[in-house]
């Protein structure tokens, strides 16, 4: 059966085009009367408000009220364009309870208005393009209040409390580290042996907070993040680093102060070690050991200079030169001869502490730290401010 059927094919409906030229669009009408359809003619804003309209108080019932649909589009829903164009009084167009008059003229920028319609030579200035001079000036407050508000906003911000930001643990870590090399710096200072532990703990805390990376930003405070687990592991380094002196004067200080019996002595090694240790730690003013000195007949003690004893500088050179911690002395010749002072006391009572070791009968070997190493610190350190010249 499907044979005997013709075959069936759907085809568009050709509709034929009109010549160009013509004046007919593609749905056979005239285009030249499409021009005038009502409602493809260009129409303004159904909004209250107009920038080249006059100032008018429009209540909410006046926002209701029908437009002229008489052959010329409305401007405004109270101004026809038939009253613009002819430079007119201007009247309203079906305005309920009738009348100009009752309406309110007043200006919300400018205040009471003295007209109610747009005068010609602002109509002319609209046509050409350009701004009406009373337009401008409704308009003139305007920016002085946004510049005044920008002001406020600029001089708010530029007053804000610096931003506290929260540390990273790896620029935690890393102000650590630096930490504990810049803790050497702490010997060349007159707390350098201090015992107390409210000015231990501000020394440990300024220097954490002196490592941190100064590469965020300029103004930016961080909080808090130092713990007594970070504390603590810059004083185990600073007392390390402080213990080097003493480890120097252990080794060499038999050899240095002569605590071996001379030969062929009948007296016994340890009472001539208490006897010479006695000697250069109390006769004179305490500090014999710091001298160049010797002993006459009678076994009393003689200074030939003070204060230059090859044993404390050879300590003072291994540990800065030999160390390289030349760069803790400073720049200028004042603060180099004041901390090369603190590198003096600290060798002077590194030396007195071994010395002190070694005068028991059993040697007891102590921390280079405590009461008695802090006072024979500052003690040595007081008498080196009085001398004029070493």
């Amino acid at each position: 059966m499907s044979s005997r059927r013709g075959s069936q094919q759907k085809s568009k409906a050709k509709v034929p085009k009109p010549l160009r030229g013509s004046g007919l669009n593609p749905s056979g009408e005239s285009a030249t009367n499409q021009l005038n359809i009502l409602t493809e003619q260009p129409q303004m804003s159904f909004f209250s408000f107009d920038a080249h309209a006059p100032s008018i108080w429009q209540d909410d019932d006046d926002r209701d009220a029908p437009m002229s649909s008489a052959g010329n589009t409305s401007l405004h829903p109270l101004w026809s364009y038939g009253d613009m164009q002819g430079g007119s009084q201007g009247t309203f167009d079906n305005y309920s309870q009738g009348g100009p008059s009752q309406v309110p003229q007043t200006d919300v920028m400018q205040g009471p208005s003295t007209t109610a319609s747009m005068s010609t030579s602002d109509t002319t200035l609209i046509q050409q393009g350009e701004i009406p001079q009373t337009d401008v000036m409704q308009n003139i407050d305007q920016p002085a209040v946004d510049t005044s508000m920008s002001q406020i906003a600029t001089s708010s911000t530029s007053h804000q409390d610096p931003t506290r930001i929260r540390l990273s643990n790896d620029t935690i870590d890393e102000a650590v580290k630096a930490a504990m090399k810049l803790v050497t710096h702490e010997l060349f200072d007159k707390d350098a042996m201090t015992t107390d532990k409210v000015t231990k703990k501000a020394m440990l805390m300024k220097v954490i907070h002196d490592a941190v990376p100064r590469c965020l930003a300029p103004n930016i405070t961080f909080k808090d993040f130092i713990t007594s687990k970070h504390r603590r592991i810059i004083a185990n380094v600073l007392s390390v680093t402080r213990g080097r002196f003493m480890e120097f004067a252990r080794k060499g200080i038999f050899n240095a102060y002569r605590l071996f019996p001379p030969l062929h002595s009948t007296t016994p090694p340890i009472t001539y070690r208490k006897c010479v240790i006695e000697k250069i730690t109390t006769d004179a003013d305490g500090l014999v050991f710091m001298h160049i000195y010797t002993f006459d007949q009678d076994g009393w003690v003689e200074i030939k200079a003070r204060f230059q004893n090859l044993f404390i500088m050879s300590n003072i050179i291994c540990f800065i030169w030999f160390g390289l911690r030349q760069e803790f002395l400073s720049e200028t010749e004042e603060e180099q001869l004041q901390n090369l002072k603190y590198m003096w006391a600290l060798a002077g009572t590194a030396t007195f502490c071994s010395l002190d070791e070694q005068s028991e009968n059993k040697v007891q070997v102590d921390r280079f730290g405590g009461m008695a190493c802090n006072r024979k610190f500052l003690a040595i350190l007081n008498l080196t401010r009085t001398l004029a010249t070493w």
